[in-house]
C-alpha cells in the first residue's frame, strides 16, 4: 500500500463523514419540513389555529364579494369581521379548517397541485344557522347601547341602502331584530366563496415558479446519502485488500459519522434547521401566508424537533455499527495472531 493510496483513503474517510452527517440532516429535513403533519402538531401546539379568524377577516374583508355582501355587513371592520368568526367558530372548529388549509398548502408546495384554497364551508354553514344568530348578537353586546334612530334604521335594513352600525339594541327590540339578523346572514352565507385561494401558480407568473428549484433541491437531499457511500467506495478500492481492513476502513468512519451526528443533533442541529428554515422563508415571501413568517421560531422549532428524533436514532445506530466492525476486526488479528505458533510443536506454524 502506497503512501499516496494511503493519504487519499483518510481524505475519503474524513469527507465520508463530513458529508455523512449532512446527508443525515438534509434526508431527514427532507422527510420533516414538507410534510403537513410537522406543521399541523406545532400550530396545535403553539395555538396557531386562533389565529386564522385574523386571517379570514382580512381575506373577506379584501374579497371581491365584500360588496355583495347585505349592506349591513359591509360596514363590518376587520376587527368586527374577526370578534364574529370567534364567537361563531368553536376551537375545533378553527382546528380543522386550519389542518385542512395546511394540507392544501403542501399540496401545493410539492406539486401535487397548482392551486391552494382554503375552505369556508364550515364558517358558511355556522352563519346561515341559529350559531351566526347568536354571534352577531355577542359582537352587539361589545358595541355601545343603540339610540333610537340606529333601531329605526336596524328595522328597515332589508330595505336600506346605508350601511348600519353596529350597536347594542335593548332586550325588548330582539324579537323584531333577529329576523332581520337572521335574513341577513342567510344572504350573506349565499355570497361568501365555498374557498378563498391561499396561494397559486399564478402568483408567480411574472417569474419561474419557484417549486421547480425546490423539487431540485429535494431531489439532491433525498440523494444525498449516495455521497458519503461514493467516499466510502473510493476508500475501498485505494486500501481495502482483505475482510479485516475492510472493517477497519469502513468501522471508524461510521463510527465517528454516527458520533458526529448525535452532537449534530444535540447541539447543532437546531442552527441548522433554523438558517435552513429562514433560507426558505425569506426566498418565499411571495408564496407562502403571512402567518408562516411571522410564526418563524415556532415552525423552526417545530421542525428541529422532528429532525432530532431520526438523526439521533441513526446517529446512534451507526456509531454502534461501526464500533463493531472495528472490534471485531482487532479481534480477528488478535485470533490470527494467537494462532500463528502451534501449541504441539516448536517451529510449527500456521501459513
Amino acid at each position: 500500500m502506497s503512501i499516496l493510496s494511503k493519504g487519499l483513503a483518510v481524505v475519503c474517510a474524513l469527507a465520508s463523514i463530513v458529508t455523512g452527517v449532512a446527508s443525515m440532516l438534509l434526508f431527514n429535513l427532507d422527510q420533516k419540513a414538507f410534510d403537513p403533519q410537522t406543521y399541523q402538531q406545532v400550530f396545535a401546539e403553539e395555538e396557531l389555529y386562533q389565529r386564522l379568524p385574523s386571517i379570514i377577516a382580512k381575506a373577506l374583508v379584501a374579497s371581491p364579494q365584500q360588496d355583495d355582501l347585505p349592506l349591513a355587513m359591509q360596514g363590518l371592520s376587520t376587527e368586527n369581521w374577526e370578534n364574529f368568526i370567534r364567537a361563531l367558530l368553536p376551537p375545533e372548529a378553527l382546528q380543522a379548517m386550519g389542518e385542512d388549509a395546511l394540507e392544501a398548502l403542501f399540496a401545493y408546495i410539492n406539486g401535487e397541485k397548482d392551486v391552494a384554497e382554503f375552505s369556508l364551508v364550515p364558517l358558511k354553514q355556522s352563519m346561515a344557522g341559529e350559531a351566526g344568530i347568536q354571534a352577531v348578537l355577542d359582537l352587539m353586546n361589545t358595541q355601545p347601547d343603540c339610540s333610537v334612530a340606529q333601531i329605526a334604521r336596524m328595522s328597515v335594513a332589508i330595505l336600506s341602502e346605508d350601511r348600519i352600525v353596529l350597536c347594542n339594541p335593548p332586550q325588548e327590540a330582539l324579537p323584531l331584530i333577529t329576523p332581520i339578523i337572521k335574513g341577513q346572514l342567510q344572504f350573506a352565507a349565499a355570497v361568501i366563496p365555498d374557498r378563498i385561494p391561499i396561494i397559486s401558480a399564478d402568483a408567480g407568473a411574472r417569474t419561474e415558479d419557484p417549486r421547480r428549484q425546490l423539487r431540485v433541491l429535494r431531489v439532491f437531499m433525498r440523494l444525498s446519502p449516495l455521497v458519503p457511500l461514493g467516499f466510502l467506495l473510493a476508500l475501498s478500492l485505494l486500501v481495502v485488500r482483505s475482510l479485516r481492513s475492510w472493517l477497519v476502513w469502513w468501522g471508524w468512519p461510521m463510527f465517528f459519522t454516527g458520533l458526529m451526528a448525535i452532537l449534530s443533533s444535540l447541539l447543532g442541529a437546531p442552527v441548522v434547521g433554523l438558517l435552513i428554515l429562514r433560507f426558505m422563508l425569506r426566498h418565499e415571501t411571495n408564496y407562502i401566508p403571512a402567518v408562516f413568517l411571522d410564526s418563524g421560531s415556532q415552525l423552526a422549532a417545530a421542525i428541529v424537533e422532528q429532525l432530532l428524533r431520526p438523526t439521533l436514532l441513526q446517529g446512534l445506530t451507526l456509531a454502534t455499527l461501526g464500533i463493531i466492525l472495528v472490534m471485531v476486526a482487532f479481534f480477528m488479528k488478535r485470533f490470527a495472531a494467537a494462532g500463528q505458533v502451534l501449541p504441539s510443536g516448536e517451529g510449527d506454524t500456521l501459513t
